[in-house]
């Protein structure tokens, strides 16, 4: 499974996602799960069948409010995430086709721990 498809479009009845992040995008509420699967593809998430089950796959420097508001809305907003560039994840899904810099090691470590502080980390070594 190389790109996130619509397999389970649940869009009907979710609540209206919270985009909080500095870093969100200017589009942070996808309206349709089309939307929503249109900007995952975008950026390169990840439908991951892992042995510990169905995982998102996303890519470090790439995760944002937007991406988060995306999962909620198509009913994915509780399944594990698992950062591409991490360790632990086969090869096969590191292809990466889409645009940025993977992070360092430290913010990665720190996203996985808990990516709100990560984004904040990631966002000022960036600059």
């Amino acid at each position: 499974m190389g790109r996130f498809l619509a397999i389970a479009n649940q869009s009907e009845g979710m609540p209206e996602p919270e985009c909080s992040s500095a870093r969100a995008d200017s589009w942070c509420r996808p309206e349709s799960a089309t939307l929503a699967v249109s900007l995952l593809n975008e950026k390169g998430v990840r439908l991951m069948l892992m042995p510990e089950g169905l995982t998102i796959g996303i890519w470090s420097d790439l995760d944002c409010a937007s991406i988060r508001a995306a999962l909620q809305i198509l009913g994915k907003r509780d399944m594990p995430v698992r950062y591409l560039d991490g360790s632990g994840i086969p090869t096969r899904f590191k292809v990466r086709q889409v645009s940025g810099k993977p992070v360092s090691l430290e913010v990665l470590r720190e996203m996985e721990r808990d990516y709100r502080t990560g984004w904040a980390l990631r966002d000022e070594e960036s600059r």
